[in-house]
């Protein structure tokens, strides 16, 4: 499958992943009723402190949580997440999931 597009938004409280219906719409037909995907999850700046240094754990814990999965490795079904600012539509970072 195409990468799947999660948009990160900064605002006051921390950071927000948001799946578009769209997006949300993949999960389901690929996962079917395993997936319970969430709209938007936010990550307090309480946590930012360890953000930047363990990124690519975090994304590792958001994920699943933002797609609605127990199973870490039901994510490799998804070759990859695009990471995208809202505001200019241009993709922040890209995760792959097979890595």
């Amino acid at each position: 499958m195409e990468n799947l597009r999660v948009y990160v938004n900064q605002s006051a409280e921390g950071y927000a992943f948001t799946l578009l219906p769209s997006q949300i719409k993949v999960v389901k037909k690929l996962f079917g009723d395993s997936a319970h995907p969430a709209k938007q999850i936010l990550v307090d700046y309480d946590l930012k402190s360890g953000f930047e240094k363990y990124y690519r754990k975090l994304e590792r814990f958001i994920l699943p949580a933002l797609i609605g999965l127990d199973n870490q490795e039901d994510l490799k079904k998804i070759s990859g997440i695009d990471f995208i600012d809202p505001y200019t539509d241009n993709i922040i970072d890209t995760f792959k999931t097979n890595d």
